[in-house]
């Protein structure tokens, strides 16, 4: 757990606990992951912002397509590294015990059988994560100049529409007297923050895990001292831009 502590008095102690869902569906800390506590409503300013634009948002039904036929063979190469991995350390631990039996005792005789099959089934998960490369490789390949394409007019409308929001927010908190919290979650998924009296907003993004072109948003109220991000308050949005968390 990290803690960030403040001199000032006035202040209130927020806990914020980031939870988010790992391969195989179970919610999981994530630690590592940038914090910003702002006192003001990022998506308001936002959306005052976009409002303004002078032209619409680019289409991106084109790139929902685009990123289905990656996303299928993304998951299958990441599932495989993973499943290799697995097979390794494990390897690698009975290996560790083996050097520390007699080679004629019972117990080096199992554990060496045991290994055998566990390496014979690692060379077929490298096969696998082999074909699962050339896979992904062959899919970027296919779609990948008319996807950087798409991207880039994503994010040139909002470096235009958004080109003000740094001078924007920068006199929000000038005018209310407070400026934006940053911090890290420790290895816990859990960072607590010591705020100033006044309201406040919790906004973070994190990569969501077997999807290169999406991830998880929160910019959530603080309503009391402890906060918790996860699916349930967050919203998985798609990552039009050339800007992925």
């Amino acid at each position: 757990m990290i803690f960030l502590v403040a001199a000032a008095c006035g202040r209130h102690e927020t806990t914020i606990r980031v939870q988010v869902p790992n391969l195989d569906g179970r919610l999981t800390p994530l630690g590592r992951l940038p914090i910003v506590a702002l006192p003001y409503d990022r998506d308001s300013l936002l959306a005052t912002l976009e409002s303004a634009a002078g032209s619409a948002r680019p289409d991106t039904a084109a790139l929902d397509s685009l990123f289905a036929l990656v996303r299928a063979p993304f998951n299958d190469l990441l599932r495989a590294e993973t499943h290799a991995a697995a097979l390794r350390d494990t390897l690698a631990r009975l290996r560790a015990r083996l050097e520390q039996e007699p080679r004629n005792s019972p117990a080096y005789r199992t554990g060496y059988r045991t290994f055998a099959i566990l390496a014979d089934s690692l060379g077929r998960a490298d096969q696998r994560t082999a074909k699962a490369e050339e896979t992904l490789s062959a899919a970027e390949h296919e779609v990948g100049p008319r996807l950087g394409r798409l991207r880039l007019a994503v994010t040139r409308w909002e470096d235009s529409t958004l080109r003000s929001y740094d001078s924007l927010t920068a006199a929000r908190a000038r005018q209310l007297g407070r400026r934006p919290l940053h911090a890290q979650t420790g290895a816990d998924g859990t960072v607590r923050l010591h705020l100033a009296q006044g309201e406040w907003w919790v906004y973070t993004r994190a990569p969501q895990v077997g999807n290169p072109y999406a991830g998880w948003y929160w910019n959530l109220k603080v309503t009391g001292d402890s906060v918790v991000l996860a699916p349930a308050n967050g919203r998985l949005r798609p990552c039009y831009s050339t800007r992925c968390p």
